[in-house]
């Protein structure tokens, strides 16, 4: 019979480790891909122009260049109000693989997953850059740009 008993604390023992160790894992992997993304700071006139230091976003003081690409599908939404877009790169065929942007947006308009958005009248302009990590823990770096008058 003690051997029995042994046997089982031994089991129980191995199991209890086991459970202790998944968690430390699961407690170091989270820890490591947690980003610190948080929503844009707005300014009062409600536009998009003050990120906060944690949310990969840096915005220059001026907006720069006029991207050359006209439509854009998205790729993911990251916030309320920007998205990860891919360029049309092929007009016969329809496809969107592209330049990668953050696209912001201070009208109003929330985005979703594969929608298509080309301008009307306007320009995107690059407003910034974006730094995030990737899956494999690699940083990407795109340009930020936002829909604007010409």
């Amino acid at each position: 019979m003690k051997k029995w008993v042994v046997y089982l604390l031994g089991i129980l023992t191995g199991v209890i480790i086991t459970l202790v160790g998944i968690s430390l894992f699961a407690y170091i992997n989270n820890a490591q891909s947690d980003d610190g993304v948080t929503n844009n700071a707005q300014s009062d006139d409600g536009k998009i122009n003050n990120a906060k230091s944690d949310d990969g976003i840096t915005y220059f003081e001026k907006p720069g260049k006029i991207a050359e690409d006209k439509a854009f599908q998205v790729l993911q939404v990251i916030y309320e109000n920007a998205a990860l877009v891919t360029a049309k790169s092929d007009e016969v065929y329809d496809m969107y693989l592209g330049t990668v942007y953050l696209l912001v947006n201070d009208e109003g308009e929330y985005y979703y997953d594969d929608q298509k958005t080309a301008p009307a009248g306007k320009v995107f302009r690059q407003v910034g850059i974006y730094r995030y990590p990737t899956k494999d823990n690699n940083i990407k770096t795109v340009p930020v740009i936002q829909l604007m008058d010409k």
